[in-house]
């Protein structure tokens, strides 16, 4: 056994020498006068116990006791500490301190003194042990099982020690907040093993962008953080940020397949942007949603513009969900006419916010609806609602009108939305024919069989399928050939605004011959003018609709101005503008 034996009293030093002597298992004893010459020899040579005194000049025992706790591992020596003082509180600030044993000076004996050093040693093993069974449980606690990145735990602790380190502020922290934009696809089409080896391979590629002194931490599911400190100009956390988004821009191998799985990135800067890690991380969470919007593979900036976008999103969330409580949403119906014979035939269903003090429009609520995926109920709603007219208002007016229905792409993920569809037209006996389903280019948009499905089966319930705001998109005419589509709507921007020769004219010349080549009908939008009017009636397209006939109108308007005069009135026209 090596022991240090530490005390500033040479007498004192001299008598517990004579004592240790005398114990055959001590290989070696090193003496020291002072607290940092005890320290000098523990750096060249490891012992198993120091024997310490408590009161030593300039610096005391207990301070000593204190440094080598501190060291990795609670450093390698276990240590008895030595008083001449029968204070029981000296006796229990020295194993407060880490001592493993309390000796008084005057007791010290051979026999005494040979039990403390085996139960000081003995002490310090079980320490040790414990020290580390807590040290692993502190790093599972603190770490992703998976990833083997710091969890949500460690990166809040850490970026709060960030933050309260940068001072004075001269620098800045940054923190980067990625979400991979299509890991449920992945997740759902490969299952979780697959969507767990691509998170995997997703660290082991952002890692390959870090120096190494960045705080990296899984969040859950598929967000990650990334704290940055000591920085001095934004530009390297934007080439950062880059740089991360090539490498996720490669393709993925997934059981055979090349799968892309971009992310998104929101960036926040401390002091700049928040002053507490809860903030930072909020307005991260924000600028990474903005991101979202902007398209796979894209990062951003928070500014403070987006935080009051944020909270009126969130208003709008919290207003919905008592809304659609209640069944206050309401339908407003745009008639669309005969081209040729200026017939009312029939109309869209338009959705409304209630009657309420606050107003939100549909370009307002919708995208947070689809979001929120509220969108499923309040789609059903849009139907029930819409069939449900268009069955009163055939069956009152004797009409064989017509009735179209807007559904959005996450609707469409909806697997039981098919047979809703269908019960609701039996419940109220309407003919699938008279009922038009509208997507946009965007539900059409990817290779989601889900999707695919559902539009392809809505048809075979004999609805029809109308592809909406036609020749915005890139990929349309594809769209033409790869789902069964009955009816195109030309979007209201490619209409001419005068009679004079324009490329708008031309375009709309060359989209109403190649439509009508391939069967299918026409309704032009957004007419506005008695010039639109009369060239879409020479150009044969088949149906109009727009503001020159009339604008979206509750029930009872429609029933009053419209429907009740029917049976004088056939025509809509320029007259029809009082009905606006």
């Amino acid at each position: 056994m090596d022991i240090l034996l530490v005390d500033d009293d040479a007498v004192d030093r001299q008598s517990i020498k004579q004592v240790l002597e005398q114990n055959p298992s001590i290989t070696r004893l090193s003496e020291a006068e002072t607290v940092e010459q005890g320290l000098c020899l523990l750096n060249e040579h490891n012992y198993d116990v120091i024997l310490l005194d408590y009161r030593m000049p300039e610096v005391n025992g207990i301070e000593m006791v204190t440094r080598l706790r501190d060291r990795p591992n609670l450093g390698q020596t276990a240590i008895v500490m030595m008083s001449k003082s029968d204070d029981e509180q000296v006796a229990l600030d020295c194993l407060h301190a880490g001592a493993q044993d309390f000796l008084q000076k005057k007791e010290i004996t051979t026999v005494r003194l040979k039990q403390a050093l085996l139960h000081a040693r003995k002490r310090f093993e079980l320490e040790r042990e414990l020290y580390e069974s807590y040290r692993k449980v502190k790093d599972m606690a603190q770490t992703d099982a998976l990833t083997g990145l710091y969890n949500r735990y460690h990166y809040e602790d850490a970026l709060n020690n960030a933050i309260k380190n940068n001072k004075p502020q001269t620098h800045s922290v940054a923190l980067m907040v990625l979400d991979l934009d299509r890991f449920k696809y992945v997740n759902d089409r490969y299952g979780h093993d697959a969507g767990d080896a691509l998170l995997l391979e997703v660290v082991e590629r952002i890692r390959r962008c870090l120096r190494g002194n960045e705080i990296f931490a899984r969040l859950g599911g598929d967000e990650f953080a990334i704290v940055l400190t000591n920085i001095e100009r934004v530009y390297n956390v934007n080439k950062l940020a880059r740089r991360i988004l090539r490498e996720l821009d490669e393709p993925f191998a997934i059981n055979g397949d090349n799968v892309r799985c971009s992310c998104s990135i929101g960036i926040t800067l401390h002091p700049y942007n928040g002053e507490t890690a809860a903030e930072l991380t909020k307005y991260a969470d924000i600028a990474m949603y903005r991101a979202k919007k902007l398209g796979r593979g894209q990062l951003c900036f928070f500014e403070e513009t987006m935080q009051e976008e944020f909270s009126q999103r969130y208003q709008i969330e919290l207003a919905i969900r008592d809304v659609i409580k209640g069944e206050h949403f309401r339908l407003h119906y745009q008639p669309i006419v005969d081209a040729g014979s200026k017939a009312l035939t029939g109309f869209e269903a338009l959705i409304r916010w209630p009657d309420t003090q606050v107003q939100y429009r549909p370009d307002q609520f919708i995208p947070v609806a689809e979001e929120s995926h509220s969108i499923h109920e309040i789609g059903r709603w849009v139907i029930k609602e819409a069939v449900r007219q268009l069955s009163r208002w055939q069956q009152t007016y004797d009409r064989e009108l017509t009735m179209a229905i807007n559904l959005s792409p996450i609707q469409l993920g909806d697997r039981e939305l098919v047979l809703f569809i269908q019960q609701t037209l039996e419940r109220f006996d309407v003919d699938p024919e008279s009922v038009t389903f509208e997507l946009t280019e965007t539900a059409l948009l990817g290779n989601d069989k889900i999707k695919h499905d559902c539009i392809a089966a809505i048809h075979r319930l004999g609805c029809r399928i109308a592809l909406d705001d036609f020749g915005t998109g890139f990929s349309s005419l594809s769209h033409l050939l790869s789902f069964p589509i009955d009816i195109v709507k030309i979007d209201r921007s490619i209409l001419p605004v005068s009679d004079e020769p324009s490329k708008h004219l031309a375009v709309m010349i060359g989209l109403s011959s190649m439509l009508r080549s391939l069967g299918l009908s026409i309704v032009a939008e957004g007419v506005e003018t008695p010039d639109q009017s009369v060239l879409c009636q020479a150009l044969t397209i088949d149906k109009l609709q727009g503001y020159f006939f009339a604008k979206p109108q509750s029930q009872e308007e429609i029933e009053l101005r419209l429907l009740s005069s029917a049976s004088e009135k056939a025509e809509l026209g320029s007259d029809a503008l009082e009905f606006a």
